[in-house]
C-alpha cells in the first residue's frame, strides 16, 4: 500500500513564502538596476556633451592663438615697413604752434599717428585675446577635471550595476530551480494527494458496506433475540422450576411459574418452534391448531399484539380446564366464551380480512367488545384458580 502520510503543510507555506521573498528580492534589484541604467545612460550623455564642449574650447582656443599671431606679425610688419621708409630713429612730433611746417612732414606724421592708433587697436585686441584664451583654458581644464571624474564616477557605476546583473542572474537562477522543485514537488503531491483520495473513497466505501452489514446483523440479531423471547422466557421457567426442586427450601412461586409454562397455553411461545429461525421443528401444524383454533403463522403475524395474544391463551386455557375437570374439550356456556368462540372461527377461516391495524383496534373499537374481553379475562383468573387447587399448585 501506498504511503498515505500527509505532508507538513507548514513546513511546505514556509518554503512558499522563502521563496516569493526571493521573489521580491529579485524584483527589487531588477528595478534598482533600471535606475542605475538610467542615471548611467544620463551621466554618459553628460559626459558627450561635457566632451564635446572641451572640444570646442580647444577649437577655440586655437583660433584665437592663430588670430593673435596674425595681428601679431602685421603688426611687425607694419612697424618693420615704416622703420624702413622713415628711418629708425626718427620722430614725428606735430606741433600746432610753428607758423611753417613741411607738408611731407605732416602727411607722415598723420600716417604715423594712424598707424599707432592701428597698432593700439591691434594690441588691444590681442590683450583680448589673450584674456579669453585663458578664461577659454581655464573652463577647459576644469571640465576636463569633470570628464575625468565623470569617467570615474562612470567605471564604479557600471562596477556596480555588474556586480548587481551577477547577482540578479544568480538569484534569478536561483528562484527558477526552486519554482522547478516547487513544480516537482506540487506534481507529486497532487498525485499523492489522487492516490490518497482513491483509497479514502475505497475505503470509505469498504466501511459503509460494512456499517450496513453490521447494521443488517444488529436487526437480524434484534429480530432473533424479539423473536426466540417467548420461547426463551418459557424454557427458563421451566428449567427453574426443575432447579428449584433440588433446593432444601424450594420457592413454591417459582415451581408454579415453572409448571404454568409447561402445561398453561403459550401460544406465542409454541408459534415459534413453526418458523425457520427455529428450524421448523414442528413442521405439521396440526397439533397448534388443535390446541389453539388458529394457525401458527398467522399467531406469529400478530405477535405485537398483546390482548390478541392474551385472549387466545386464554381460549385455550379455558378449553384445557374444562377438559382436564370434565374430560371434554370445549367452552362453558358463558356469553363471554361464546363470543370468544365466534371471533377464533372467524379469525381460522377468513384470516386475510385481518390485518395488524385492525387486530390493534378491535379489542378497544366498542364497548361491547372491550366488556366481552374483560369477562373472559375474569373467567380464565377464575378457572385458573380452581385448576391449580385441584392439582394442589400454588
Amino acid at each position: 500500500m501506498m504511503d498515505t502520510k500527509l505532508p507538513d503543510f507548514n513546513e511546505e507555506y514556509r518554503k512558499l513564502k522563502e521563496k516569493l521573498a526571493l521573489f521580491d528580492e529579485v524584483i527589487e534589484r531588477e528595478k534598482q538596476l533600471e535606475v542605475e541604467d538610467v542615471h548611467l545612460a544620463k551621466t554618459k550623455v553628460a559626459i558627450q556633451v561635457l566632451s564635446s564642449d572641451v572640444d570646442q574650447l580647444g577649437v577655440d582656443v586655437k583660433d584665437l592663438r592663430e588670430d593673435l599671431e596674425v595681428w601679431e606679425a602685421d603688426h611687425e610688419r607694419k612697424k618693420a615697413k615704416w622703420n624702413v621708409e622713415k628711418g629708425d630713429n626718427q620722430e614725428l612730433v606735430f606741433n600746432p604752434n610753428a607758423p611753417h611746417q613741411n607738408l611731407e612732414q605732416l602727411k607722415a606724421t598723420a600716417e604715423l599717428a594712424q598707424l599707432n592708433g592701428l597698432l593700439f587697436e591691434q594690441r588691444l585686441c590681442i590683450e583680448e585675446l589673450s584674456k579669453s584664451i585663458e578664461t577659454k583654458e581655464a573652463e577647459l581644464k576644469k571640465k576636463s577635471l569633470d570628464l575625468t571624474t565623470k569617467i570615474e564616477l562612470i567605471l564604479v557605476l557600471e562596477k556596480k550595476v555588474s556586480v548587481k546583473k551577477a547577482a540578479s542572474n544568480a538569484a534569478k537562477l536561483t528562484w527558477e530551480r526552486h519554482v522547478r522543485t516547487s513544480i516537482q514537488i506540487s506534481k507529486f503531491l497532487g498525485q499523492t494527494a489522487i492516490s490518497n483520495i482513491a483509497i479514502v473513497t475505497k475505503l470509505q466505501s469498504e466501511l459503509e458496506m460494512k456499517d450496513k452489514t453490521v447494521k443488517s446483523l444488529e436487526e437480524k440479531s434484534a429480530t432473533l433475540k424479539k423473536n426466540l423471547q417467548p420461547l426463551v422466557e418459557a424454557g427458563c421457567q421451566i428449567r427453574s422450576r426443575k432447579l428449584e426442586w433440588e433446593k432444601t427450601n424450594s420457592s413454591r412461586d417459582v415451581i408454579a411459574q415453572g409448571n404454568a409454562a409447561s402445561y398453561l397455553s403459550m401460544a406465542l411461545a409454541d408459534a415459534s418452534l413453526y418458523q425457520k429461525f427455529t428450524q421448523g421443528a414442528f413442521p405439521d401444524n396440526q397439533s397448534y391448531v388443535s390446541l389453539y383454533d388458529l394457525d401458527p403463522h398467522f399467531v406469529w403475524k400478530f405477535q405485537d399484539c398483546k390482548k390478541f395474544i392474551n385472549f387466545v391463551n386464554w381460549c385455550a386455557d379455558l378449553k384445557y380446564f374444562q377438559a382436564f375437570s370434565t374430560g371434554q374439550e370445549k367452552f362453558p356456556s358463558t356469553r363471554a366464551q361464546r363470543w370468544a368462540s365466534r371471533i377464533l372461527d372467524d379469525m381460522a377461516h377468513n384470516p386475510r380480512s385481518f390485518t395488524a391495524h385492525v387486530l390493534n383496534n378491535f379489542f378497544d373499537s366498542e364497548h361491547l367488545v372491550k366488556e366481552f374481553y374483560e369477562e373472559l379475562k375474569s373467567e380464565h383468573a377464575v378457572a385458573l384458580n380452581k385448576h391449580k387447587q385441584s392439582i394442589h399448585v400454588g
